[in-house]
């Protein structure tokens, strides 16, 4: 396989050098400063995105790229739009097909997808003439192509969709692992998960039973042992037993990352 992007000696870093460096907006452009508000780096791109494993995806001067937690960056004019790393892997955008790269620039997967969502426990959500299944991370078809809707696989269970109305999990034969179908479905993390039922969110087993009811309006997934609530248009976090952490009082609110 090819490579079009050059990767340099230095340009992978551990993700803990990009931990504290956060994208900020000024005027129409994008750069990188500190938790503290500190400039790190030069508002000079038109994206971008969190870093992810010391890498971020960036644009500038209408082409897609990535930069490392020590500036360096490496664009390519191929690329019409990429994703973020996730298990040393990036999903790219070549000639309106979607493939995949190594964090070495290495293409793996050749450019065939009509889409690609995030590697992850060695498996990407793909789809192909309209219909998503599952491929390896070397592009061989794992789970065929017949579903509306898929997420990527989490504690080796995806939710799919046959008509996106429906959804269910299945494990990593194709196989539905868990009892109940779900009018929205999320990640499991910790042998919990968020799903909508009845019109309502609320939180299940890997059994697919109710561990918090479908109560609320609005519910996110976990991230940094917090989720979003909604309840009567109001906005708060609660944590995995349920408990208010913080209070349902603001208009609008995003799950927290990295504190």
């Amino acid at each position: 396989m090819k490579k079009f992007l050059i990767i340099l000696n230095g340009f992978l870093f551990f993700p803990i050098f990009a931990i504290g460096l956060v994208p900020f907006k000024q005027g129409t452009q994008w750069g990188y400063s500190d938790f503290s508000g500190n400039l790190v780096y030069d508002a000079i791109y038109e994206e971008a995105h969190p870093f992810s494993e010391g890498i971020a995806r960036v644009k500038k001067n209408g082409h897609y790229g990535y930069i490392s937690a020590a500036g360096q960056q490496f664009f390519s004019q191929a690329i019409e739009d990429c994703k973020d790393f996730s298990e040393n892997l990036a999903a790219v955008k070549i000639g309106q097909k979607w493939g995949v790269i190594d964090n070495t620039g290495k293409q793996i997967v050749a450019c065939l997808y009509d889409k690609l969502k995030d590697c992850r426990e060695n498996l990407l959500a793909a789809c192909l003439n309209g219909k998503w299944g599952f491929i390896s991370r070397k592009g061989e078809t794992i789970i065929n192509f017949h579903y509306k809707e898929a997420a990527p696989f989490s504690e080796n269970l995806a939710c799919v969709s046959e008509d996106g109305k429906k959804y269910i999990y299945i494990d990593k034969t194709g196989t539905q692992a868990v009892k109940g179908e779900f009018e929205r479905g999320g990640m499991f993390q910790n042998g919990k998960a968020v799903v909508k039922k009845d019109r309502g969110y609320g939180v299940i087993s890997k059994e697919g039973k109710f561990l918090l009811p479908p109560y609320y309006a609005y519910l996110s997934d976990f991230s940094d042992g917090l989720a979003v609530c909604s309840i009567n248009l109001r906005y708060g976090f609660i944590d995995p037993a349920g408990n208010i952490v913080i209070p349902l009082v603001y208009a609008f609110a995003q799950p927290f990352r990295n504190g």
